[in-house]
């Protein structure tokens, strides 16, 4: 072979390589980037995008969002904290601050999809300071095509309204509820598979969409000062940083505690997953934990045995061992068993039975670096306690 057919030959590999990389970008940016929202301009009487901007006029719902995930999704310790951690992390931010204007670059591509997503970023033009710490606020549901969506018609109104049944549906959500990435590790189903869920609990009857119970109906009251009280929804967006919200979908029932130093301790409970789809879902690092306890005169635990709820998934490497979901399917009834047998430790002198529900391990690097304490991280849903003695006592 002659020199300038080597040339020849070696420059069209590398532009077969060349497109073939660019294809590849492609196809892998398209499956895991979730779209932004079109971008906006403040509809007609309004000046500003901010919820804050809203919260003049709607002050009890905007009250209300303040203090839920939606408001902190960009803030939330947590997230900020593990998003320093990964390498992959160019398109958290598309659901947890979703509008074009609350980033100052956006995600336009991949430079590098191996061995790490690299994105190719560019600066935003539209970009609006402050909006980015609002995380998913008001306009991110309600502002479509020049109009704030609602429930109801209104003359009152200082901007255009357009009702939309969608807005109380399942639609609203989907968009963000819900993550794949299957294409770049081994999981078994998508890494957050909360939408997926759900429909799998309508499928086998479930009546029940997200606003139904993320969102309860609350009695008439105005919708935005100084208009007339009408039917409408919580907008606290209840989830799992409510205890009772939580206590509410992993209804416990039937716990039975038993034991003494001479026969061990025993307990048993019922556990129902009363939520539209699997319990714990979405992070995977979220898990339900039944446990059995002994403790000394300190309340230091001596034993334990526990039964934990979770799907384990590696998120550096994307990866599960096939079969260890050990989550709730929706309306899951689950009898829980646990033992301790004797000889209990000679110092314990009280057996406790807790369920817990995990949001992150305290001892974890993203807890650490998020600087969150176990009394912020676990929640005690359920907890039962018996002095021991010679005798078994209930």
């Amino acid at each position: 072979m002659t020199r300038a057919r080597i040339i020849v030959t070696l420059g069209g590999l590398v532009l077969t390589l060349g497109l073939a990389h660019e294809a590849l970008t492609r196809v892998v940016f398209h499956e895991l980037t979730p779209p932004l929202l079109a971008p906006m301009e403040p509809v007609q009487g309004l000046s500003s995008l901010s919820s804050e901007h809203c919260a003049a006029c709607h002050v009890t719902i905007a009250e209300e969002w303040r203090q839920t995930g939606h408001a902190g999704a960009s803030t939330d310790p947590l997230y900020r904290a593990d998003l320093a951690q990964q390498a992959t992390t160019y398109f958290c931010d598309h659901c947890h601050a979703p509008l074009v204007e609350q980033r100052p670059e956006l995600s336009e591509g991949l430079k590098r999809v191996w061995p790490s997503l690299i994105a190719d970023m560019a600066p935003n033009p539209r970009h609006q300071a402050g909006l980015h710490k609002e995380g998913v606020g008001c306009v991110s549901c309600h502002q479509r095509d020049g109009a704030m969506l609602g429930t109801f018609e209104t003359a009152l109104a200082p901007h255009p309204v357009k009702v939309s049944a969608s807005l109380s549906s399942e639609e609203t959500c989907r968009p963000c509820h819900s993550m794949d990435l299957r294409m770049l590790g081994d999981l078994e189903r998508p890494l957050m598979d909360t939408f997926a869920e759900w429909e799998a609990y309508k499928a086998a009857g479930g009546d029940k969409n997200c606003v139904d119970c993320h969102m309860p109906e609350r009695p008439l009251r105005p919708a935005a000062r100084g208009g007339p009280p009408r039917p409408g929804r919580s907008h606290a967006l209840l989830g799992p940083y409510n205890l009772e919200f939580v206590r509410q979908g992993a209804a416990l029932s039937n716990l039975d505690l038993s034991g003494s130093h001479a026969q061990g301790v025993e307990a048993a409970l019922t556990l129902t997953n009363a939520t539209g789809h699997r319990l714990p879902t979405a992070e995977p690092h979220r898990k339900l934990v039944a446990a059995l306890e002994v403790l000394d005169a300190r309340g230091h635990v001596l034993q334990r045995e526990e039964a934990v709820m979770q799907r384990v998934v590696d998120l550096h490497t994307l990866t599960e061992v096939p079969g260890s979901d050990t989550s709730l399917l929706p309306a899951e009834v689950r009898r829980i068993q646990l033992s301790l047998p004797s000889p209990l430790p000679a110092e314990a002198i009280e057996a406790r039975m807790a369920l817990r529900f995990v949001l992150w391990e305290p001892n974890d690097p993203v807890a650490q670096a998020a600087q969150l304490s176990a009394a912020d991280l676990i929640m005690v849903l359920h907890e039962q306690r018996i002095s021991l003695s010679t005798q078994a006592s209930r």
